[in-house]
């Protein structure tokens, strides 16, 4: 998500400093659809860096409150097993044999 925000939403965000600059000094809904309509391009990559923020968050936020499916969690355990299997080799062992549940 970060790197999108640094490869679309930085240059999208730059494109539209003088628009910005103006929005601060008299906010108005026009003042904020009028760069997004007649840039298209720039309000697309904004949009989609807005909707991945948000989806982001709401998965997290989704996995945070309910936990894990039945299928998600099969899943994290077979690559938790996985992870195990392969060793001090994978970048995530130590983290994977730190948080190991206690028999």
């Amino acid at each position: 998500m970060g790197l999108i925000w640094l490869v679309l939403g930085g240059p999208s965000l730059w494109l539209l400093r003088a628009d910005i600059r103006r929005l601060l000094e008299f906010f108005t809904w026009a003042a904020v659809k009028y760069p997004l309509l007649y840039q298209p391009k720039v309000g697309f990559c904004l949009c989609v860096c807005v909707a991945i923020t948000l989806t982001t968050l709401m998965w997290q936020c989704k996995f945070e409150w309910l936990g894990p499916s039945a299928a998600e969690r099969r899943e994290l355990e077979k690559l938790a097993a996985s992870i195990r299997q392969r060793g001090p080799k994978h970048f995530l062992w130590s983290w994977v044999m730190a948080n190991r549940p206690q028999p």
